[in-house]
């Protein structure tokens, strides 16, 4: 379990961050016509690293708990 939640961390991470880059400020998202701020709004919205981190921790604890 503790792999499976690990394997959903990394994803979460390898997502997050050409996200992250496409959605900055210096506009490299592939589009001109992007809404910026719905981009940021989305950027803001995701909690994924955050949470599968919190999963792989309680996954040391108690696996049946964890996600």
């Amino acid at each position: 379990m503790i792999v499976y939640d690990d394997s959903y961390l990394g994803v979460a991470l390898f997502f997050n961050q050409p996200w992250r880059y496409a959605a900055s400020r210096d506009g490299h998202l592939p589009a001109s016509d992007v809404d910026r701020a719905s981009a940021a709004k989305i950027t803001e919205q995701y909690y994924g690293p955050v949470t599968y981190m919190a999963g792989v921790a309680l996954a040391q604890v108690s696996i049946p708990a964890s996600p």
